[in-house]
């Protein structure tokens, strides 16, 4: 598999969550709890971020540190969101949503 095809395949499971979350808010309900979302470290981008797949000159560069952190902002977000959605709170899960 290229790196462009790993690339899709861990990103498009992050993608998922938008729609994951939209039914969140709108149902009240998650099989997920924020405290699962928050922790970063078991995702699939992250095995792979953290992972032999990336050349070790490319995790030197800056845009991968800035692609770990937006990974890691994304849980925490994701979870802000899943969070007010099932406690509730669905105006304000879709303004965070925005």
């Amino acid at each position: 598999m290229s790196i462009r095809e790993e690339i899709s395949k861990v990103v498009g499971g992050h993608g998922l969550w938008k729609g994951r979350l939209a039914t969140a808010i709108e149902t009240g309900k998650s099989e997920y709890t924020p405290e699962q979302i928050d922790k970063d470290n078991l995702c699939d981008l992250r095995r792979w971020l953290y992972g032999t797949s990336i050349p070790a000159a490319v995790k030197n560069l800056p845009e991968y540190e800035t692609c770990c952190r937006l990974r890691a902002d994304f849980h925490k977000e994701a979870a802000k969101v899943l969070r007010l959605a099932v406690s509730g709170h669905k105006h304000e899960a879709q303004e965070a949503m925005t």
